[in-house]
């Protein structure tokens, strides 16, 4: 790692599958007597398949960390995450791509896969059928984040989840 007093450049060669090396590259401020991303910065930004699941919550759970979530929301945070990445694998074509950023009151992860999403994303969020497997993860991840938005497009469904930092 790379520091200076105003930011820190962490580049990790990882022999994971995942395609390209982490990238994190945000200025930082005291808040507290803690070192923090700025607002308005990414912090993690990276393509994720089956197999970088964990790695990506434990990347996520380090930068939402460093950005000052406290610990009971870091981890419905980071499980809310895990279920949306877990849907782009399952639903949108195998992979996705996040990205993680610091905003000037909490954090936004968005979450980017290749499938067409849910036919009514209105209604999948809050309510699956009795019986089912599936169904219950935009609900859960809904739960535990202040805002969750899904977008359907021609080129893929977009997920962006916000929290907000106390």
């Amino acid at each position: 790692m790379i520091r200076d007093r105003d930011r820190d450049v962490d580049i990790e060669d990882s022999s994971s599958s995942m395609e390209d090396h982490h990238i994190t590259a945000a200025p930082k401020e005291h808040v507290n007597g803690t070192i923090v991303p700025r607002a308005g910065h990414m912090v993690l930004k990276t393509p994720f398949a089956a197999s970088d699941l964990g790695e990506l919550r434990r990347q996520v759970a380090r930068h939402a960390g460093a950005a000052g979530l406290r610990p009971a929301r870091l981890a419905e945070f980071v499980l809310a995450v895990n279920e949306i990445a877990t849907n782009a694998i399952v639903h949108g074509g195998g992979r996705g791509h996040l990205e993680l950023d610091r905003t000037g009151t909490g954090l936004r992860c968005t979450i980017v896969d290749q499938g067409p999403g849910p036919a009514r994303p209105d209604t999948c969020a809050h309510h699956s059928p009795d019986g089912e497997e599936s169904g219950r993860g935009l609900r859960l991840a809904r739960a535990f984040v202040d805002d969750l938005t899904l977008t359907n497009g021609t080129a893929g469904t977009t997920v962006t989840l916000i929290v907000l930092l106390d």
